[in-house]
């Protein structure tokens, strides 16, 4: 006998996830623990502020072919979901979101990454800066879509990968001889200090 329709949507379903301080103190060990064990993998940009990846059920053998992968997406705009029925219940970030997050802080990405604390930021973001839901989206298959470009702001640069960067140039410049345009070194680094 098949399961109806019913039984199979839950009550309550989040569109969208927040990062708040309670749920980070449960689920930080296992968030270290996925990505210890690479539990999180195949990351891939889906376009230029949204980034996606997989994790596997902590309930199965990741040697197995066809073992459970939950999807997780990441927007640097604050939206985010996860596939698991945890978040689905909660809406709370899971501990796959949060290994995903901790991931995604140490990235070398052009944006940084906005994480809202609250159900009430998370769904003021995702309710000014995307379109509502469609069937596949709510199926966790794909991200929803931003407004029109020129109608959202920019998202904040990430610095520390520019201070990364720097950092890189520096090193690989110590020890050469100088050109005699020193001052106009230090204009530039002051320059890219601002940023």
């Amino acid at each position: 006998m098949g399961r109806s329709l019913q039984q199979a949507v839950p009550e309550t379903f989040y569109d969208f996830t927040w990062w708040s301080s309670t749920s980070q103190l449960t689920h930080f060990n296992e968030a270290q623990y996925i990505i210890q064990k690479q539990r999180i993998g195949e990351f891939q940009w889906i376009d230029g502020y949204t980034i996606t990846a997989t994790c596997a059920s902590s309930l199965v053998d990741i040697c197995t072919q066809d073992h459970t992968k939950y999807r997780l997406f990441l927007n640097c705009y604050g939206w985010g979901t996860c596939s698991c029925p945890s978040f689905t219940k909660y809406g709370d970030a899971c501990k796959h979101l949060w290994a995903f997050c901790i991931i995604v802080l140490q990235m070398q990405t052009r944006y940084s990454f906005i994480f809202p604390k609250t159900q009430e930021e998370a769904d003021h973001i995702y309710g000014t800066l995307f379109t509502s839901c469609t069937v596949d989206e709510i199926e966790r298959n794909s991200p929803p879509n931003l407004i029109e470009e020129r109608l959202h702001p920019q998202p904040p640069l990430n610095c520390a990968s520019q201070i990364n960067f720097d950092t890189d140039n520096i090193f690989d410049t110590l020890g050469e001889e100088s050109t005699g345009d020193d001052e106009d070194s230090d204009c530039q680094i002051q320059s890219t200090e601002k940023i």
